[in-house]
Parts: C-alpha cells; sequence; structure tokens
C-alpha cells in the first residue's frame, strides 16, 4: 500500500507542477 501511495503522491505533485507551468504562461500573457 506503501508504494501505491507514494506512487500517487508523485502523479499529483507532477501533476501540480505541469498545472504552474501552463497557468504561468497564461498569466503572462494576460498582463
Amino acid at each position: 500500500q506503501q508504494s501505491t501511495f507514494i506512487l500517487c503522491l508523485n502523479a499529483t505533485i507532477n501533476l501540480n507542477l505541469m498545472l504552474k507551468r501552463i497557468n504561468q504562461p497564461l498569466s503572462y500573457v494576460k498582463t
């Protein structure tokens, strides 16, 4: 169970980083 939990945690962290990278250029273009 621990290994799957760590995998899910890493996946969520990667998703958050990707969303931040996508949102940064968009907000930069808006301003």
